[in-house]
C-alpha cells in the first residue's frame, strides 16, 4: 500500500470504550485532514482485522501508520546537538509555530507539543509536529476542565485546567 516507503506504525491501546474509539476515529480523521509542510502526514488508520491477529496484536487494535522519520525526535538530537545557531533555531521555531497555526485554525490544539513529539526528516531536511495522541478537536466544545500534557512543557493555562487550550 506505500510501495517502497518506510513507515511508522503506532499501536493504540486494545481497552477503549465505543465512545472512546469514535472519538479516536474522530481526531484521526481530522488530523489526517492537515496537510501541512510541518505536521506528520497521516498515511493510515485501521484497527488489526482476526486474520493478522498474533500474540503480540490484538484482533480489533486500532493503528495509524505514518510517515517514517529518518532523523528521529528533536530531543535525540538536541541531547547530541547541544549547541545550536539562533539562525537554526528561528527557522524551526517559525516552522513549527506555522505548523501549529494551520492545526489551530482547523480546531486541532495538540496539547503536548514538546521536543519528543517533535521529529526530523533527511529528505527534505525538516521537522515536523506529531504525537496527536492528545490532540483535542476545538470549537464549540473548546472548554475543556481536564488536564493535559507533559508537565514541563505544558503552558500555565493547561495547568489550571480552566481556559480554552492553546498549547
Amino acid at each position: 500500500a506505500y510501495g517502497d516507503s518506510l513507515v511508522a506504525v503506532k499501536l493504540l491501546d486494545t481497552g477503549l470504550s465505543p465512545e472512546m474509539n469514535q472519538m479516536l476515529t474522530r481526531e484521526v480523521h481530522a488530523l489526517a485532514s492537515l496537510t501541512h509542510p510541518h505536521i506528520v502526514t497521516v498515511l493510515d488508520f485501521d484497527h488489526v482485522h482476526e486474520s493478522e491477529a498474533t500474540d503480540s496484536l490484538s484482533a480489533g487494535q486500532p493503528y495509524v501508520v505514518f510517515e517514517y522519520a529518518s532523523r528521529g525526535a528533536l530531543d535525540e538530537y538536541l541531547s547530541k546537538n547541544p549547541t545550536l545557531s539562533w539562525p537554526w533555531v528561528r527557522h524551526l521555531l517559525f516552522a513549527l509555530l506555522d505548523g501549529l497555526a494551520h492545526a489551530h485554525a482547523r480546531n486541532v490544539i495538540h496539547r503536548d507539543l514538546k521536543p519528543a513529539n517533535i521529529i526530523g526528516f533527511e529528505s527534505p531536511k525538516t521537522w515536523k509536529i506529531t504525537d496527536f495522541g492528545l490532540a483535542f478537536l476545538g470549537g464549540e466544545q473548546a472548554k475543556e476542565h481536564r488536564i493535559y500534557g507533559t508537565p514541563q512543557y505544558m503552558a500555565p493555562e493547561q495547568f489550571q485546567g480552566d481556559g480554552y487550550l492553546y498549547a
